[in-house]
């Protein structure tokens, strides 16, 4: 069973890590995606071993709020996290005019310089300083008190994550800022200022708050860039119309879309948009598909073609028939393979999580031997002092904690493939995970199932010719026989039959001979291997074979096992961008493989106008398979294009399976990728953007693992040693360290160009 649940409180890829852990240890479950940028959670589990309650009491134990998700609808998400956005709008705003506040009298005494410390009543002064100081952190503290709880929580539960190095940064800083402020109005009281003139120094009740409000304002721009994606996916949806107009008997009723069931009739006037998908009733229609092709020309449908949800009648009235409704739809689809998409976990990502799962103890554990190494070595007089510097060594032990918060890497792979997903969808390419993305961009060879995908699928009979008695009633015997087949070749057959008024009738019994053709009472249709293994003589229609071959085109026979009665050629034409497709897959350096169950001569005068590197012919359905298996042991990574059931083991077995959108629903269920255009061309473009996708995700996690590990030993103090020119407010020589309000700013920093580089991807074009 597969059930997706809500998780609050996450905020890195430490929580993520700790999450996916936690359920995935209990018994049952088979696999668990935690979306950090969703905050959501989809496992796959046992009902029969483990239960939802127990799930959700596992996270909750680990600090974090777990409930069942409530399905909604894409725009009502969409208003949701635009109040939720306004809300940390506003609690970040306060945040920094408090901090503004905060910093204020913080920095006053800086800017005063020596001669502040000179004069008589400094140390009152300073009381009412940092009595200030401690006053404006407060609304700090209450607007981001979330974050502060949730870090102390997992840390309580033996889990840590950013928000407990945050919370524990935070709250260090600000205990000693009140030692400060304790002791020095202790020995202010008792006489004795020298004494309190030391905790003046150093107070941290700035970073206290500086720490809060850059994670916070990290926090933000994550939620922008989540909402900015959830309202690209909602531009979509607002192309639906709220309400239909519902046909019952004679009567046309206005209803809401969302009460539409399956079978209802639906009217669409002019210049309204189709509410669900469905099948045309009239004899014709006109519409304008952009809003899933990205094509603004109009498409003409004839009766019983299929209407997609979204499009713009752009013709006369029309009458159709409801096939799907909501998340079924389309347009539902579309959205939910985006949203596991972002929620999925490629190869790279799984790295990050487990790096991240340690990386947050290890850092607490690091922080402390900071605090105790720089104890001992200020104490040795190593340092430049004579006793032990417990202020540095706080200092640094702080600056740690901070500056190693791992959020940008729980950032680093979410936020690509949502962005990367979107941009995808955009143009009808719906990339299904995160680990298809990667394995897209590492494709040597694709393989094209040629009928459907490079040809247009739709044979068409262009030749018939009789060997023995009439070549119509030959015809009407083997349409007759295809009636009840969905092969390109029985669809070509019952059109020719529909256009020229063949009377046809849904005979019973016929049997399927797989890849070969069909029998019925002693009657044949079908290819050439069929009726060489039947005992049939080949001889007369064997000139007219190799001549319609010649040609390009399919021949199929009709007869008994004994003699052909008759041969019909049927022509199937390239897609108008195949060969496009072809030689722009080359240019990338792909070896482009066509596979295809028609004859050799058909097959090699086809694959000689594509000019594929290779072509396999006369190919049975479970031969697919093979072909991938084949290219796959030679170490190459395969990636097959199909739109048949017959070439679902196909698309299962290849390293990506890419569905065209036309195809079936089998087909379609069995790929990585789908190609909603049906257009060859797509094929290109999912390995360019699968390829610029996965070089973002490696940008960040790079910058995200380096940025780390080159600010950890800067924090350590590890260039204290390094003079670096005069401070410009006191115009003494400081040493090469990080203090606590540096690093909080270097952490939010490094989320911050996280976010910006993913965002990058926004503006990515097709090529062309």
């Amino acid at each position: 069973m597969r059930k997706k649940f809500s998780v609050e409180g996450m905020m890195c890829a430490a929580c993520q890590s700790n999450v996916e852990k936690m359920v995935r240890a209990l018994p049952g479950v088979d696999s668990v995606n935690v979306s950090l940028l969703s905050k959501s959670m989809i496992v796959d589990y046992d009902p029969e071993m483990v239960n939802e309650e127990e799930i959700e009491n596992i996270v909750a134990h680990g600090g974090y709020a777990c409930s069942i998700f409530v399905n909604e609808s894409i725009v009502s998400m969409q208003r949701k996290k635009e109040a939720e956005l306004k809300k940390k709008k506003n609690k970040l705003i306060w945040s920094w005019v408090s901090l503004a506040l905060l910093m204020v009298f913080s920095m006053t005494p800086m800017f005063l310089g020596d001669s502040f410390m000179q004069r008589p009543d400094y140390i009152p002064l300073m009381i009412g300083d940092i009595a200030f100081q401690l006053l404006f952190v407060i609304p700090v503290i209450v607007l981001d008190f979330d974050l502060v709880s949730s870090g102390i929580k997992a840390l309580f539960h033996g889990k840590p994550n950013m928000q407990s190095l945050v919370s524990c940064g935070m709250i260090a800083s600000l205990a000693y800022g009140l030692y400060s402020f304790v002791m020095t109005v202790v020995y202010f009281v008792m006489g004795e200022s020298m004494k309190a003139m030391p905790y003046t120094m150093n107070i941290y009740v700035e970073s206290a708050g500086m720490i809060l409000c850059f994670v916070s304002l990290g926090k933000y721009l994550e939620s922008r860039a989540n909402q900015k994606m959830v309202s690209s996916v909602a531009s979509l949806m607002e192309l639906v119309p709220e309400t239909a107009l519902k046909v019952g008997g004679e009567e046309v009723t206005e209803v809401s879309t969302d009460s539409l069931s399956r079978d209802d009739i639906v009217l669409v006037r002019p210049g309204s948009s189709v509410p669900t998908d469905g099948f045309l009733i009239s004899d014709v229609a006109s519409l304008n598909e952009s809003a899933l092709s990205g094509e603004s020309k109009t498409v003409d449908k004839k009766k019983d073609d299929k209407v997609v949800i979204g499009t713009i009648n752009v013709g006369s009235a029309f009458l159709y028939r409801v096939s799907e409704t909501g998340k079924d739809t389309t347009m539902g689809k579309i959205i939910t393979l985006v949203e596991e998409a972002s929620a999925s976990k490629a190869p790279l990502a799984r790295i990050a999580d487990k790096a991240a799962g340690i990386f947050c103890p290890a850092v607490m554990i690091l922080s402390l031997l900071v605090f105790i190494l720089w104890e001992v070595l200020t104490g040795l007089g190593i340092a430049g002092t004579s006793t032990p510097d417990t202020n540095l060594a706080f200092q640094l032990a702080i600056s740690v904690l901070v500056v190693s918060c791992p959020c940008a890497l729980g950032l680093a792979t979410p936020l690509a493939v949502l962005v990367g997903g979107g941009k995808g969808a955009e143009q009808g390419i719906l990339i299904k995970s995160a680990e298809a993305f990667e394995r897209l961009s590492q494709v040597d060879v694709v393989l094209f199932d040629k009928t459907g995908t490079l040809t247009e699928g739709k044979m068409k009979l262009v030749d018939s010719v009789a060997f023995k008695g009439n070549v119509d009633s030959s015809f009407r015997i083997a349409a007759n026989m295809e009636g009840r087949s969905e092969h390109p070749i029985s669809k070509a057959f019952l059109a020719y039959a529909k256009e020229n008024n063949v009377p046809l009738s849904m005979i019973e019994g016929v049997e399927t001979i797989t890849g070969k053709g069909l029998y019925w009472e002693g009657w044949l249709v079908g290819n050439e291997t069929l009726f060489q293994e039947t005992g049939s003589n080949l001889f007369a229609a064997k000139e007219y074979f190799n001549h319609q071959a010649s040609l390009g085109r399919t021949v199929v026979f009709f007869g008994d096992k004994h003699e052909v009665f008759a041969a019909f050629a049927f022509a199937d034409t390239l897609k108008e961008n195949a060969q496009k497709s072809v030689k722009a897959l080359q240019n990338l350096g792909k070896k482009v493989v066509m596979v295809t169950g028609d004859h050799h001569l058909v097959a090699q005068e086809i694959a000689k106008e594509l000019d594929v590197d290779e072509v396999f012919d006369g190919v049975l359905p479970q031969g697919k398979e093979g072909i991938v298996s084949h290219f796959q042991k030679e170490g190459k990574k395969v990636a097959f294009v199909g739109d048949g059931i017959n070439d679902a083991p196909a698309l299962t077995r290849a390293d990506v399976g890419l569905a065209i959108g036309a195809g079936t629903d089998v087909a379609i269920d069995s790929a990585d990728v789908v190609l909603v255009k049906s257009d060859p061309l797509d094929v290109v473009e999912s390995l360019r953007l699968s390829r610029r996708v996965v070089r973002n995700i490696k940008e960040n996690l790079l910058w995200a693992f380096f940025y780390n590990l080159l600010l950890i030993p800067l924090a350590a103090g590890a260039f204290y040693g390094v003079k670096v020119p005069p401070n410009w407010f006191t115009g003494e020589v400081d040493r090469l360290v990080l203090t606590p309000m540096i690093s909080s700013l270097a952490m939010s920093l490094s989320s911050i160009t996280v976010v910006l580089n993913a965002l990058r991807l926004r503006r990515y074009k097709r090529k062309g």
